[in-house]
C-alpha cells in the first residue's frame, strides 16, 4: 500500500527531458518541411519557372492569357 501512496518518480526526469527533446525535433522538422514547401510554392509561382503558362517551356510566353489579343473584349451580349 505504501508503493501506491508514494510512487517512485525516478522515471519523470528522463521522460520530461525526452518530451522536450521530442518537441524540439518535431518543431525543427516542421520548420524544414515548411521552408521546403514555401520554396516550391514560390518557385512555381514565378513566371520563369517553366512549370506553367509563360514559363521556360513556352518560348513565346503566355500570349492571350489576359484575354483576346484583338485589343477589344469579346462581345458576350447583354446582361438580363
Amino acid at each position: 500500500m505504501t508503493a501506491l501512496s508514494r510512487p517512485a518518480f525516478g522515471w519523470w526526469g528522463p521522460a520530461w527531458v525526452g518530451s522536450w527533446v521530442l518537441a524540439g525535433v518535431l518543431l525543427v522538422a516542421w520548420g524544414v518541411l515548411r521552408a521546403a514547401q514555401k520554396h516550391r510554392q514560390l518557385r512555381s509561382a514565378r513566371p520563369d519557372s517553366g512549370g506553367g503558362p509563360g514559363g521556360a517551356d513556352e518560348p513565346g510566353g503566355c500570349e492571350g492569357c489576359d484575354g483576346p489579343s484583338g485589343g477589344e473584349p469579346e462581345d458576350y451580349g447583354r446582361a438580363a
